[in-house]
């Protein structure tokens, strides 16, 4: 072989490498691109973990407050004891399905405003 024949034989030999380190080159950049889009996907599932975290020990601290809450007013109120049985019974008191809560709202409210005012008038 001769000089020529092997110039040529080697520089194609460095063209198809050079090639092969240009796809390998693009293929880089892509998995890089794709690592960073994945990068950017995990940070934000990682903030939505930490914002449903957040919601449940809001919701766990809600949860104890109203059970300490629930515990005070039966030690407080003995009637709600005697009463519980008719909580939610249709035809009570207690059937709140069939009551409007807004209305009754509103007349405690006057109710209240009334008492306040008779005891000004009291005192």
């Amino acid at each position: 072989m001769d000089v020529r024949e092997q110039y040529e034989r080697i520089s194609s030999m460095l063209m198809q490498k050079n090639q092969e380190l240009l796809m390998y080159s693009k293929e880089i950049q892509q998995l890089e691109k794709m690592k960073e889009e994945k990068m950017k996907l995990t940070q934000h599932y990682q903030l939505e973990i930490r914002k449903i975290t957040h919601k449940l020990q809001q919701w766990e601290k809600e949860i104890k407050d109203s059970q300490r809450l629930i515990q005070s007013y039966l030690k407080e109120y003995n009637w709600i004891n005697k009463e519980k049985q008719f909580f939610g019974q249709q035809n009570t008191d207690f059937d709140f399905q069939i009551r409007d809560m807004k209305q009754l709202r509103q007349k405690l409210e006057e109710l209240k405003e009334e008492q306040v005012s008779l005891m000004r008038l009291l005192l």
